[in-house]
């Protein structure tokens, strides 16, 4: 069988949610669109859609038993959670929720303030990868000791 060939492709967006802080502290969601140009990956062959390269240090598989609550919390750093299975409830303090299945894409980039409230709901676990992203040197790093000292402060 052969396979059909796509018309001339035209660029395409790929959106995810990307959680936030504002200089008062609070956090909120927003949809943030990717775009996506065809790119000839495979030399003779149709393009495929393909983003610019974002910048990461590595990937981190995550297994989040059904039903943990992280409570409310800043992210410790900037990174993509990418999910595979199971499905986690993330809430803003703008009382946003949102939740987060198999094939969604979420960016952390509330490393202040009051952060956000997470938990696994349903009866699987949440399984994902955990993508931290490169910082700009100007950005502060922090240990998650720290951001827990500075959730307690907050509360």
């Amino acid at each position: 069988m052969e396979a059909i060939r796509s018309p001339q492709l035209t660029e395409t967006t790929m959106t995810y949610s990307r959680t936030y802080a504002t200089p008062d502290g609070e956090s909120h969601f927003e949809d943030v669109d990717v775009a996506m140009p065809p790119v000839e990956v495979v030399p003779g062959e149709p393009p495929l859609h393909m983003a610019e390269t974002i910048r990461a240090v590595g990937i981190r598989p995550l297994r989040m038993p059904a039903n943990w609550d992280g409570g409310w919390h800043p992210t410790p750093r900037r990174w993509f959670a990418i999910g595979l299975s199971g499905e986690l409830e993330v809430q803003t303090s703008d009382g946003e929720v949102r939740c987060f299945g198999a094939g969604s894409v979420w960016l952390m980039d509330d490393t202040t303030g009051q952060g956000h409230h997470t938990r696994v709901v349903g009866l699987r676990d949440w399984l994902g990868i955990m993508v931290p992203l490169t910082e700009a040197p100007d950005t502060p790093q922090r240990t998650l000791e720290e951001v827990w000292a500075e959730v307690h402060a907050f509360q």
